[in-house]
């Protein structure tokens, strides 16, 4: 509301007495018209404990707000960690493979050399059986 709008709307009780009882009514009775008259205009009106109480809400709900805030950020965190572990399993999970082929080639690598003992071996019979 702009300041002219709350002007007009502000009720004048002390003037409304005065205007009432200059006209001849009683001024209790005048009193009694101006209280009723405001009835509607006080209950609409906010009280500085009802600004307070907005106040307060409104500063409880920024706390709450930041702790989420916190909340979040700590959970991102959480997030953060979570990638990294799962980048270290993978890089176990290579390593593992890796140690796997190794597995595998000193296998083969052991099946080779059994190969050549056995054909040294059967050169060296050989050999033997000539030289007799």
């Amino acid at each position: 509301m702009t300041p002219a709008q709350v002007a007009e709307a502000v009720f004048d009780s002390h003037r409304f007495v005065k205007r009432l009882t200059e006209a001849g009514m009683e001024e209790g009775l005048a009193e009694v018209l101006a209280e009723e008259h405001m009835g509607p205009w006080i209950r609409n009106v906010a009280t500085r404990t009802d600004v307070a109480n907005i106040g307060e809400g409104l500063e409880r709900t920024r706390v709450m707000f930041r702790k989420d805030l916190e909340n979040l950020r700590k959970e991102a965190a959480t997030k953060t960690d979570l990638a990294m572990v799962r980048k270290d399993l993978e890089n176990l999970r290579s390593d593992a493979a890796t140690k796997a082929d190794v597995a595998n080639a000193i296998a083969a690598a052991e099946r080779r050399l059994m190969l050549a003992i056995i054909g040294v071996a059967g050169v060296l019979f050989a050999a033997l059986r000539l030289s007799q």
